[in-house]
Order: C-alpha cells, then structure tokens, then sequence
C-alpha cells in the first residue's frame, strides 16, 4: 500500500516516510533552551558534531561552538559544520589549565579521554577500550570566553561531554561560569574514570557556583543488571530558574 500511494504521490514530488521518534529527553532539553532563550551553545567533546546536529534537528537556530580535540574525529566535525555560518569548530579540548598534554584514544573514539578508563567501564563497553594516544591542546574557558563573545550578550548553554574530564572543564571555566545560564554534564553515579568527579560532588560542587539540579537525561548502563553508570545532568543557573 505505501508502495501504491508513493507512486501515485511521486508526481507530486512528495513521499511518504515515518515520523522521526523523538524522545522525552530531547523534549525536555529544548523546553528548556527555549524557556531560558539559549542562543550560544558551547559544545565541549563535540566528536563528529552529533550534539550540534541533533540540535539543528531540534529547531535551534542559534550560534555553536565545538570543541574536538581528536585529530581524525575533528576532520569529520569540520565537514559536519560546513555550510552552517553559526557553526565554529576548535580543535582543542578544554580543561582547568592552557598546556599541551595527552588524550587517550577509545576504540569507539566517543569514550576517548585524558584520564584513564577503570575496569567497571571497560566491562560494560569492551568495545570502548583504549586504542592509542595523541597530543592535544587544552585551553581554559576563562581564557577564550571574552574573545568568544566579543562584548555580545548571550544566554549560554555550556555542554560538556568529556568523559570525567567535566571537573576541569568546571574549574577553568570559574569566572565564565557565573555567566551562563545552563549546564549539561556527563556526570558517573560510580566510577568509570580515574579521579573523575562523581555526580553528588559535582551536584554539590556547582550548588556552591549557583546551579540547581532542572532535569536528567538517561545515559550509559550496566549490560548486566541495568544499573544506570552514567547520566547526563541540566543544570540551570538559580536566578533564572524560575
């Protein structure tokens, strides 16, 4: 029958095709941007654009900076942007200092991170194991984010997805941070990187920086029992919390 009615619809120009699902999460997430009229983002662990992109398909129209540090990876997420005028990519990561350091590459290239993988995540991601390293740049946000704005006033979503790196992206964003007005943090219930920041510190962490805890999005589980090992938090500056 979809057969019989594209073929009668082809004159047209038009197609039948299925309605795209988009889940809760997504949803919320852009309630959320339009309640507090985001309109930079500053995408840090962008990979090959999937979290701009999805975005896009959301209806955000607004500015995007990404922030890839892999070499290879960064390639795909320059072509990804072309044609997108409100698009930038960086090549670096961001951290707590402006150094040249080292980022371990996952096989999956998502999971890459600059610090090391414990066992718990190599159980439940095999796939996800360390293939290799590479030198990076690591620049603080406080550093770039006048230059970045260039005297603008923006409402900012800062997205941070950098496998338990999200502590350093924190610290060298301390003066940034009191002007943006939403987070989005990769945050581990259990430890999956060495020395990362578990989710109740970090929680306590940015309610001492004036964030309050809005919403969460599912994340990464255990393949065995379902716990849930990882979650996205959206945090919103309290002020415009409502």
């Amino acid at each position: 029958m979809k057969k019989l009615i594209n073929k009668l619809l082809g004159v047209t120009g038009y197609q039948l095709r299925p309605v795209e699902y988009i889940d809760v999460d997504l949803k919320r997430r852009i309630k959320i941007m339009n309640f507090l009229k985001i309109d930079l983002v500053i995408d840090v662990g962008a990979n090959k654009g999937q979290y701009a992109q999805k975005l896009r398909e959301l209806g955000y129209t607004g500015r995007i900076v990404s922030f890839e540090p892999l070499t290879n990876v960064f390639e795909i997420l320059k072509q990804a942007s072309a044609g997108d005028s409100k698009w930038e990519v960086h090549n670096c990561a961001l951290g707590n200092e402006d150094v040249s350091s080292f980022i371990n590459i996952a096989g999956n290239t998502d999971s890459s991170s600059i610090l090391n993988m414990l066992p718990e995540h190599k159980k439940n991601a095999p796939h996800t194991e360390y293939v290799g390293k590479q030198p990076i740049t690591i620049k603080k946000l406080d550093t770039i984010f006048d230059s970045m704005v260039n005297g603008q006033q923006y409402n900012i979503l800062l997205k941070s997805d950098t496998q338990g790196y999200e502590e350093s992206v924190l610290k060298g964003a301390d003066r940034s941070l009191s002007k943006i007005k939403m987070l989005q943090l990769e945050m581990s219930l259990t430890p999956l990187y060495e020395s990362e920041m578990l989710y109740m510190d970090m929680l306590r962490y940015l309610d001492s920086r004036n964030f309050c805890l809005f919403s969460v999005e599912n994340g990464f589980s255990s393949r065995e029992s379902g716990r849930m090992l990882q979650m996205d938090g959206i945090l919103v500056n309290k002020d415009f919390a409502g």
